[in-house]
């Protein structure tokens, strides 16, 4: 495994922790720390052993957002082409081969909301809050993964004000999928991630195929692929055995498929 500069990283059971590890700035997002987030998913992308990805900040802070500094410190021409490894970062979550899990506390603002906004799940502890204040400087971020959350009308809510929302709010909007008390947040999300990829590799990258393209299919389009998906699966060696291996549990009652967790 590489060793990271502003990350923190770890695989075990399945599941890739990635941690921002720059205390000092509240886990601002840099270039530098951007083009590491990137670089870390692009090993995991390869990496059997990794079949869930949970992103974190720690228990007290998710991340302040852009490092506003670093931003002041470059002239505009230069900035632009940084911007590429902020792009590269959000790129490579928004189209990621594997399911990933935010796992969120403390403050999570501007950069840190599009970083969470990017995965597919998120594991909110009730001491957030989470906003977009770029406005207030004059600025804006990513808007096309919040409204596909939360709806266009409390998206631009959030994107005119720049306000920020608490754990209470986030949850009734959609925006938190899981809440969970202030402190436990990295194991709830790394409990859920075992949970996931106890299914296997295979499995939650399949999963994960379908639910990038479907949602982005008018609904005939959308029926027809994922029986076509359904079909590639269903004629797969090992899900064959697998089913066969449940079908055996669930005659000797003894099978977890129909509980409420694995």
């Amino acid at each position: 495994m590489s060793q990271w500069t502003y990350l923190k990283t770890s695989v075990d059971g399945g599941v890739g922790l990635l941690r921002l590890n720059r205390p000092d700035k509240r886990n601002a997002l840099s270039t530098v720390v951007c083009d590491e987030i990137g670089a870390c998913l692009d090993e995991w992308r390869r990496d059997d052993s990794v079949a869930v990805v949970v992103i974190t900040g720690g228990e007290d802070f998710f991340s302040a957002g852009m490092d506003l500094q670093e931003y002041l410190d470059h002239d505009a021409g230069d900035y632009y082409r940084r911007m590429g490894m902020y792009h590269r970062a959000y790129r490579t979550l928004a189209d990621y081969p594997k399911p990933t899990i935010a796992a969120v506390a403390g403050p999570a603002f501007a950069g840190g909301c599009d970083l969470l906004t990017h995965c597919d799940l998120r594991v909110v502890a009730r001491n957030v809050m989470i906003g977009m204040p770029q406005p207030k400087y004059g600025i804006h971020s990513h808007f096309s993964p919040l409204w596909r959350l939360v709806g266009l009308s409390r998206a631009k809510l959030m994107f005119f004000t720049g306000d920020h929302i608490d754990a209470d709010e986030a949850h009734r909007i959609g925006l938190a999928d899981v809440l969970v008390e202030t402190g436990s947040v990295v194991a709830e999300a790394t409990g859920l991630a075992r949970r996931m990829a106890a299914l296997g590799v295979e499995t939650q990258m399949r999963l994960k195929e379908v639910t990038l393209r479907s949602p982005n299919m008018d609904p005939l389009t959308a029926v027809d692929y994922e029986t076509a998906a359904y079909r590639d699966v269903c004629a797969d060696v090992n899900s064959r055995a697998r089913v066969d291996a449940g079908l055996a549990q669930l005659r000797e009652h003894r099978s977890h498929a129909l509980s409420g967790k694995l």
